[in-house]
Formats: structure tokens, C-alpha cells, sequence
């Protein structure tokens, strides 16, 4: 019968036969047939533009500047990088990437503030020497 869909009469890279719809008109599915290899590319092309659409070189320059010596450095790249996930579509991979960023700020804070508390220590235990 003819119009009738079969399947793709490609083997896959490990010699097993492909489980796709061939096309109308052709033997072979997209990923196979030979005259969509141009069709095949520009798909490519514009996936990778998508994916590229997320890179934000204003907040890499804003940034990379930074030296990052100093704990309040730190914590606002970490602020700056949640502010940039949540701003993500929401899914379970943004979601344990906020989570853990979090995390990792809190215990950037709670270092700070030790750091700080040992400090002021430091400068009572001097001044009650002198």
C-alpha cells in the first residue's frame, strides 16, 4: 500500500536496527536519511544558539574582574550567580543548584561572622594587655 509508514531501514552505531518512522517518500528517518544532512546541520546550528542564549557576557565581565580575596567578594559572586538561577526556567536541576548555592552561601556567612567574632577577641585580648 502506498502513503503507508514504515520504519527506518538504518542501523544505529551498534548495529542494531533504528526504531524511528521513516519519512514519507523515503526509506529513512531524519537522523538517517542522507538528503536531510543539510536540514540535520542547521537543526544543530540553531540548538546551539539556543543553548547559548543563557550565557550572559555582561555578568562574566562584571565578575571575572573581581579578584575574590576577600569573603564579601565571595558572597556577592554568590548572590550574583542564585540571582542568575532563579532566574532559570524552573526545574529539578535549578532547583539543587539553588539549594546547594544556598548552602554554600550560608556557610560563606557563618564564616564571616566567626571570622569577625574572633577578630573583636583578638582586639579586647590586646587591649586588656596593654
Amino acid at each position: 500500500m502506498q502513503g503507508m509508514q514504515r520504519g527506518c531501514k538504518a542501523l544505529n552505531r551498534n548495529g542494531t536496527p533504528c526504531r524511528s518512522w521513516a519519512l514519507l517518500g523515503s526509506d529513512y528517518c531524519f537522523v538517517h536519511d542522507p538528503a536531510m544532512a543539510e536540514k540535520r546541520a542547521e537543526a544543530r546550528r540553531k540548538g546551539g544558539r539556543h543553548r547559548r542564549k543563557g550565557y550572559d557576557p555582561s555578568f562574566a565581565e562584571a565578575m571575572g574582574g573581581k579578584s575574590f580575596r576577600s569573603l564579601e567578594d565571595v558572597e556577592a559572586l554568590l548572590e550574583a550567580i542564585i540571582k542568575q538561577t532563579l532566574a532559570l526556567y524552573n526545574s529539578v536541576g535549578r532547583s539543587r543548584a539553588i539549594g546547594y548555592l544556598v548552602a554554600i552561601w550560608c556557610k560563606a556567612h557563618e564564616t564571616g561572622d566567626l571570622e569577625k567574632r574572633i577578630e573583636r577577641l583578638e582586639q579586647l585580648t590586646e587591649r586588656g594587655r596593654t
